[in-house]
């Protein structure tokens, strides 16, 4: 069951977004989303370090090349052989020797007796010193990819391909889609910038919230793909495969329900968030209360406060309240005491 099919109106409104989402694998669209969901599923700073990448023509599954590393490889056109084929060397290699020649061609004070010598001393200093700086040099370019953040970009890229592979009818994608549209529209409100929302602002990080689902969707799909099909034929394995089938789909329902709900819930805060703009909106056209009442005004503003303060206290007591009959919950299906939670019986 659905929360749509239960009445739920902003799980339903949730349904009808994700079946206007329109999928074609061919299109930019679909390659633009993948991207934008690839971002979000990383930090911040390597999510940046990502973009300024693809900038300059590396693509998020090459972590191991950089600019700088790549212009010390570059390969010098160095002449011809007898068969016409060009001879490259790398710069890497080309660049101590040329330094290198440069005292023994200006005819500075030979360190030994053969210039042969003084030139290999040169050209050998050259090289080292360039060593050095190359790995100085590398160590220090802004796109730069720590272990860690080529661990990260790899889970994120499976995550991401787990919406692709999964196939069906792209519903993990297309509910990541929707989530991405929802907190945009949330941005975009007024209201949602307003000082009186600050702790709005700290208790609901959308920008988390929607990492979160993101990494839930691609979860999601990977599960899906993983149950596949039920077994076929009349054995007794088969009949067993059967009935483990079932009972994966039925907890894949319910949690595809539970992520459902969490993307209505913000899509609830959204349509609150327009109705308080709306409020916002009519007392700037009006502006009687500061006009003739100064004093009051500012009481009312107090008294808002302290009923938002209330109210979030308030919250936090449901949430624990929640939480607790949530944990409950979960434990009791775990240890198949599914009484009265089992919502496919």
């Amino acid at each position: 069951m659905i929360p749509a099919e239960a009445g739920d109106p902003a799980a339903r409104a949730v349904l009808d977004m994700i079946d206007r989402v329109g999928i074609d694998p061919e299109s930019d669209q679909f390659l633009t989303a993948l991207d934008r969901i690839h971002l979000q599923l990383l930090s911040p700073r390597v999510a940046m370090i990502v973009a300024r990448r693809a900038e300059v023509g590396f693509t998020a599954y090459d972590v191991n090349t950089y600019p700088r590393r790549t212009m010390w490889r570059t390969q010098v056109p160095f002449g011809r052989t007898n068969g016409g084929v060009v001879v490259e060397i790398p710069l890497v290699v080309i660049a101590p020797v040329l330094i290198g020649m440069i005292p023994v061609l200006l005819n500075m004070n030979p360190l030994f007796q053969s210039p042969i010598t003084d030139l290999a001393v040169f050209i050998s200093v050259a090289a080292g010193v360039e060593v050095l700086a190359m790995w100085w040099w590398i160590r220090r370019d802004p796109l730069r990819l720590t272990a860690a953040d080529k661990q990260m970009i790899r889970g994120s890229i499976a995550k991401l391909d787990a919406y692709v592979w999964a196939g069906g009818d792209f519903f993990e994608l297309r509910l990541a889609m929707t989530a991405f549209a929802i907190v945009d529209d949330i941005r975009e409100v007024p209201a949602w910038s307003h000082e009186g929302l600050d702790i709005h602002r700290i208790r609901l990080d959308i920008v988390d919230q929607l990492r979160v689902i993101l990494c839930h969707c691609g979860e999601l799909a990977t599960f899906r793909a993983s149950v596949g099909e039920p077994a076929s034929g009349v054995s007794a394995e088969a009949d067993a495969a059967r009935t483990a089938h079932h009972e994966q789909r039925r907890w894949f329902d319910q949690v595809k329900e539970s992520l459902i709900r969490r993307v209505a819930a913000l899509w609830t805060y959204h349509q609150d968030l327009l109705m308080l703009q709306d409020s916002i909106d009519g007392t700037a056209a009006l502006g009687r209360i500061d006009a003739h009442a100064p004093a009051l005004g500012e009481l009312l503003v107090n008294s808002a406060n302290d009923d938002l303060a209330a109210s979030a206290i308030g919250d936090l007591a449901t949430d624990l309240a929640d939480l607790h009959q949530a944990r409950e919950k979960a434990l009791a299906q775990l240890r198949g005491d599914v009484t009265g939670f089992d919502r496919c019986s």
